[in-house]
């Protein structure tokens, strides 16, 4: 993607519209297809604005999201609320949050085998 438009050496104002485009093909993309975010370009597996269209569309889609982006709480909820067992892949900070957990296993009972399996070293 970026190398692409070095190559092309694009004046600025024409990337910018390039840039502009794929970012449209990318969102319809993730909005219409489950796992699109998988092929998008690196630098929109860190767009806020796709990756939220992504995860709600297939909340497994999270796992293709930038670290920053698995951190954000709008993001995470999205994911976990359309499929629980897309905690596995938010931030740590997050997978303890009860919000995100009951959010989670009231879409997926799976989910609580991914919880159990964190909090099973504090078992007594």
């Amino acid at each position: 993607y970026s190398i692409l438009l070095n190559r092309l050496k694009i004046k600025h104002g024409c990337i910018m519209r390039i840039q502009a485009r794929i970012k449209d093909v990318v969102l319809a993309d993730v909005t219409h297809y489950d796992l699109a975010l998988i092929d998008a370009p690196k630098e929109l597996k860190a767009d806020r604005e796709i990756v939220l269209a992504a995860v709600t569309q297939n909340g497994m889609a999270l796992h293709c999201a930038t670290e920053e982006l698995r951190a954000d709480k709008e993001i995470v909820l999205a994911a976990v609320t359309q499929n629980g067992r897309a905690l596995q892949f938010a931030a740590e900070e997050l997978k303890g949050d009860r919000e995100f957990i009951l959010a989670a296993v009231k879409m997926c009972m799976c989910t609580i085998l991914i919880i159990s399996i964190r909090f099973e070293t504090f078992a007594c």
